[in-house]
């Protein structure tokens, strides 16, 4: 791995400008970009393997955009925060209808065993459609989480380049 520095040295000092790629995927003139950048062979041809084309150096937005972008990291934040609440609860939830159990046992005139192995019989179904909705759920939550990350990498980035270019300007 190249060093950022010395990737921006080769790059500021003219190095893309000196190497050329042949036809046969080689790259010529690294002796001349080792003298003009002060950067040794080995190293130039460890760049040109790694970033075989200048990086880009600047990525454009307004500041209206990086506002927006701003305001929406604030919201999936806030959008994350409720579904972890309604995790919290899902998890702790165990729907079981005692109304329609109840009756059951009435109307039918079950016995107290009969009435149980109903009960669990419930129990069993909500649970497998509660782990089926839990597991959809955390897929969901997850995919969410790395939505909102790739977000707040790019107004850090975004961030990054407005202060350096005001610095600049």
């Amino acid at each position: 791995m190249v060093k950022k520095s010395t990737l921006e040295r080769f790059t500021r000092l003219g190095g893309y400008e000196v190497v050329e790629r042949t036809k046969e995927g080689k790259w010529k003139n690294v002796v001349e970009a080792s003298r003009k950048t002060g950067i040794p062979r080995d190293t130039i041809r460890r760049i040109l393997q790694e970033y075989p084309a200048p990086p880009s150096r600047r990525v454009s937005i307004s500041q209206e955009d990086y506002n927006q972008l701003e305001e929406s990291l604030r919201r999936l934040k806030d959008v994350k925060r409720l579904l972890d609440k309604v995790k919290d609860r899902l998890s702790s939830s165990l729907v079981v209808d005692w109304g329609e159990l109840r009756a059951r046992q009435a109307f039918r005139g079950e016995s107290l065993e009969s009435f149980q192995l109903a009960l669990k019989e419930q129990v069993e179904a909500d649970e497998k459609r509660k782990s089926i909705m839990e597991k959809n759920f955390d897929d969901a939550l997850g995919e969410f989480e790395s939505a909102l990350e790739a977000l707040r990498r790019v107004i850090v980035l975004a961030r990054s380049h407005m202060e350096s270019s005001r610095e600049v300007g």
